[in-house]
């Protein structure tokens, strides 16, 4: 679960990299801008509380993973 304070950092996070895209799209770096994008999108799935939960997942299967191989 996302607290509110994160919410906002995220979100404040994904505007600033929405403005550092549209520079990076004016001064014709196509790949940077790119990058930047998939940032964008990571920042909104963290302010949404998706990709926490996710990672929360994924460590659980990864002990669970551990503890079979043992």
């Amino acid at each position: 679960m996302v607290s509110g304070k994160q919410n906002q950092s995220f979100s404040y996070i994904e505007q600033m990299l929405v403005e550092l895209r549209g520079i990076s799209e004016k001064e014709g770096a196509p790949v940077l801008a790119y990058l930047i994008e998939m940032a964008i999108y990571e920042a909104g799935d963290l302010a949404s509380g998706k990709q926490l939960a996710e990672n929360s997942g994924r460590s659980k299967n990864e002990n669970q993973l551990r503890v079979a191989n043992s």
